[in-house]
C-alpha cells in the first residue's frame, strides 16, 4: 500500500504476523510474497483455533475490514482468552491512565471514529484534568463536527490550563473566524504567534489565518503583511526540505507557489521549471504549469504563457481554468475575439464556470458590447441563484 494509506490499521496488520509469531513459537521467514498473505494462508492451513480468527481479521487486505482501533482488538482478545482460561480472566495491569486513554483517542481519530475519539479524551481528560492536549484535541473534533461552541469551551479549558498554550490559541482563533467574529479571531492568532516564538523558523499557518481575517474587516496593508511573512516562512521550510533530497517534486512546487505569493517571479519560475522537469508522472507538472503561466504574465513574457497553455491542454484538453486562463492572455494583450473564443469554450465545457462568464462580461464591456455583456451577465445570475 502507498504511504498516505497507512494509519493505526497499519499497525494492527504488522500486529497480527506477531500474534502468529508468538502463538506459532517461530519468526516468520518469506521472501517470495507479501508476509502478511503468507501468515493469511499459513492460519488456514493450521488446525489450532486458538486466535485464529483475530489475526485473521488483523490480516484483512482492506483496512476497513481489519480492527479499527487496538481498542476493539483487545476487546475480542480479551473474549477469546476467557475461552480458555475462564471468565475470570483479566489483562494484567490493566488499569489505564490519562496518557493510555489519549493516545488511544489519537488513533480513532487518525481514521474519523470521532466519537470514540471524544468518549476516550474525556476519559483521560477525567484521570488528569490538567491534560491540556486531551482538551484541545476534544475541542478540535468538535469543531469538526461542527459544534462550534463546545469546542471553545474545551479550547478556553486549554488555555485557562496553559496560559501559554499556543495550539488552542490558534485553533479557538479558526472557530472564531468561522462565527464571523474576525477582531476575536485576530486577537487569538496574535497571542498564538506570540507564544509560538520558540518556532519562528518553521512556518506559522496562524500568520496566514491572521492575514485572513484582516483581509475580511478591510485591512488590507496588514493583511499582506501577514501574507509575506508566512510565504516567506514556507520559502525556509522548503528551502530546508530541497537541500535533503534535491529531487523533492512537491518541495519545488510549494517553494515556487510561495515565491509567486510574493511577486517573485523569476525565481517562481526556476522552481516550476524544475517541478516540470522531475514530474515523470505529471502529479505536479500540470500545476507547476499553470503557476509558470501566471508567473510569464505577470513578467509580460506572453508568448511564453501560451506555448504553456497549449502544452497543458494537450495533457488536459478539456480543463475549463487553463483555457479560461489562456482567454485571460489574449485579453491581456488585447486579442478580445480570441479571449471572447476561449472563454465561450471554457464555459461550454463547464456551464458553472463562474470566472469565464466574469472574464467575457469584462472583454464584452471592454468591446463596447453592452448587449452581450447584460445577456452573460444574466446567464451568471441564474446559476448563481441556483
Amino acid at each position: 500500500k502507498e504511504e498516505k494509506n497507512c494509519d493505526i490499521r497499519s499497525d494492527i496488520y504488522s500486529f497480527g504476523i506477531v500474534l502468529y509469531e508468538m502463538f506459532n513459537a517461530k519468526i516468520t521467514e518469506n521472501n517470495n510474497e507479501n508476509t502478511g498473505k503468507y501468515v493469511y494462508k499459513k492460519i488456514e492451513e493450521n488446525k489450532s483455533k486458538y486466535c485464529r480468527e483475530i489475526i485473521k481479521k488483523c490480516l484483512r487486505e482492506e483496512p476497513n475490514d481489519r480492527y479499527q482501533t487496538f481498542v476493539e482488538l483487545e476487546e475480542d482478545l480479551v473474549k477469546e482468552s476467557r475461552k480458555y482460561f475462564g471468565e475470570d480472566f483479566e489483562i494484567e495491569n490493566k488499569q489505564m491512565s490519562a496518557n493510555d486513554y489519549f493516545l488511544k483517542a489519537k488513533g480513532s481519530e487518525l481514521i474519523d471514529n470521532y466519537e470514540q475519539a471524544i468518549d476516550l479524551y474525556s476519559k483521560a481528560i477525567k484521570l488528569n484534568s490538567k491534560h491540556k492536549e486531551a482538551y484541545n484535541n476534544r475541542g478540535n473534533i468538535k469543531f469538526s463536527l461542527d459544534k462550534y461552541k463546545e469546542a471553545i469551551k474545551d479550547y478556553d479549558k486549554a488555555i485557562e490550563i496553559d496560559s501559554k498554550y499556543s495550539d488552542a490559541y490558534g485553533n479557538r482563533g479558526t472557530v472564531k473566524f468561522e462565527l464571523n467574529q474576525y477582531e476575536e479571531a485576530i486577537k487569538d492568532y496574535d497571542k498564538a504567534i506570540k507564544f509560538n516564538k520558540k518556532r519562528k523558523n518553521v512556518r506559522d499557518y496562524n500568520y496566514f489565518l491572521r492575514g485572513n481575517a484582516k483581509e475580511l474587516l478591510g485591512q488590507d496593508e496588514l493583511a499582506e503583511k501577514d501574507y509575506e511573512i508566512f510565504y516567506k516562512l514556507t520559502i525556509k521550510e522548503y528551502d530546508k526540505a530541497i537541500k535533503l533530497n534535491p529531487n523533492d517534486v512537491f518541495a519545488y512546487f510549494e517553494r515556487g507557489n510561495a515565491k509567486e505569493e510574493i511577486k517573485q517571479y523569476k525565481q517562481a519560475i526556476k522552481d516550476y521549471d524544475k517541478v516540470i522537469e522531475l514530474d515523470q508522472n505529471h502529479c505536479c507538472a500540470g500545476m507547476a504549469y499553470y503557476g509558470r503561466i501566471q508567473c510569464y504574465i505577470h513578467t509580460q513574457q506572453t508568448k511564453k504563457a501560451i506555448d504553456d497553455i497549449k502544452k497543458v491542454l494537450e495533457i488536459e484538453p478539456k480543463n475549463s481554468m487553463y483555457i479560461d486562463t489562456l482567454g485571460d492572455v489574449y485579453k491581456y494583450i488585447k486579442e478580445y475575439d480570441k479571449a471572447i473564443e476561449q472563454y465561450k469554450k471554457a464555459i461550454k465545457l463547464d456551464k458553472k464556470h463562474i470566472p469565464s462568464y466574469k472574464n467575457l462580461i469584462e472583454v464584452y464591456k471592454l468591446i463596447g458590447k453592452e448587449k452581450e455583456a447584460k445577456e452573460i451577465e444574466e446567464q451568471l445570475q441564474k446559476i448563481q441563484n441556483k
